[in-house]
């Protein structure tokens, strides 16, 4: 006979500062002495990288900075637990300042380059070496275990064994101050002469919203050209461009790694503009849904983006001009309640000749449809074959 446990969590994506909510279901097939139920939460920052001729330089760093733990269940009175399924919502309220979640990708044909107080990685390649696990990371977790008496024999030393665990990675979008969504806009001005081209060629842009936007919105642009030189101007060009920034140690020594690609680039059509000619132009500017978000909070693990808008002269040059944007991201809140799991948990306790796979398997596929969230996201179970 076996015992399930099951971690269920009520969205896929959660915010500083707010709840953490969730149900733990434990089905006891039979008679078993435990010593507690309970969930972990941890956070921690990891960066890994490899630099050096031959790649052989490994830098790394590590901060945990969140680690909390919440007792459903303890053997107070009894600790002998009867068959049944024993069910035990909780809530548990996130810090308010944390970095937003980070998994570094892999990629291929990477250069890294030295430059003075650390190093950048060049525009269309990304990440240098790293192996399995060891690639950097802002990582979190929820453990939920059962634990029981230690055996003298077994865990010398120890007061209490692990019996069963489940654990669920947790995807944190950063907090922010609503105020920022309704900054002005920002508006930039640059004028450049260039050889030969006799006077210069100035461009103004102006990025709705104070650059600030959620993933999969968009930002509207307005691009103001003064053409007074002697040169056309052959077209006008944008991209998005995400930096992320790794902190790790290498021989007792902080050092940085900076990540640099273009994620978006385009240019506007019918965009030359003769010497001595004006031209405006609003442009809407997309910003996918696949863009993860700015992080900001992290210690080790950094990521902004700034849009790059410029105006080329053949032969001669281009005016650029770098604006911030501050990509936000999307927590979905479901409007299902815990009472809602809580119910469907109860309707399963009394168990007659269900098998125990059965029950969580119903218990997970009520709250999904009860939901409309696929089982990916709810949670997991795990089985042992008690003694």
């Amino acid at each position: 006979m076996t015992h399930h446990l099951f971690l269920g969590l009520d969205r896929p994506c959660f915010v500083p500062g707010h709840s953490v909510d969730g149900i733990v279901v434990f089905h006891v097939a039979s008679e078993i002495e435990i010593s507690s139920i309970s969930i972990d939460f941890t956070g921690h920052e990891f960066t890994s990288w490899y630099q050096g001729p031959r790649q052989l330089d490994h830098s790394t760093d590590t901060v945990n900075f969140l680690e909390d733990s919440l007792v459903l269940w303890s053997d107070d009175e009894s600790g002998i637990l009867q068959p049944g399924t024993y069910t035990h919502p909780f809530s548990y309220v996130l810090p308010d300042r944390l970095p937003g979640s980070y998994e570094e990708f892999e990629t291929q044909d990477t250069k890294v380059e030295s430059l003075p107080g650390g190093f950048i990685i060049s525009e269309n390649s990304l990440y240098p070496r790293s192996f399995g696990d060891e690639r950097s990371r802002v990582r979190y977790t929820a453990v939920a275990k059962i634990t029981v008496p230690a055996s003298p024999d077994i865990d010398e030393g120890t007061e209490e064994s692990i019996l069963l665990e489940v654990s669920r990675n947790l995807q944190i979008t950063e907090n922010f101050d609503p105020e920022i969504l309704h900054g002005p806009p920002i508006v930039k001005s640059k004028s450049q002469s260039f050889f030969l081209a006799g006077n210069p060629l100035s461009m103004t842009v102006s990025v709705s919203r104070g650059g600030v936007i959620f993933c999969g919105e968009s930002l509207n642009l307005n691009i103001l050209l003064n053409n007074t030189s002697k040169r056309k101007v052959d077209g006008l060009f944008f991209k998005i461009v995400r930096h992320v920034t790794c902190t790790g140690k290498w021989n007792n020594k902080d050092r940085d790694l900076h990540r640099k690609d273009i994620v978006v680039s385009s240019h506007i059509p019918d965009s030359h503009v003769f010497p001595g000619d004006n031209y405006s132009e609003d442009v809407r500017l997309d910003i996918g849904s696949y863009l993860p978000p700015t992080i900001r909070n992290g210690q080790l693990v950094q990521r902004h983006y700034e849009i790059v808008i410029s105006a080329e002269m053949p032969l001669s040059g281009k005016v650029e001009i770098t604006i911030p944007l501050l990509i936000l991201g999307w927590s979905p809140i479901f409007s299902n309640l815990m009472a809602d799991l809580e119910a469907v948990a109860n309707s399963h306790s009394v168990i007659d000749t269900t098998s125990s796979e059965e029950v969580l398997d119903n218990v997970a596929d009520e709250y999904v449809s009860s939901t409309s969230i696929s089982s990916d996201n709810l949670g997991s179970e795990e089985e042992i074959i008690s003694l």
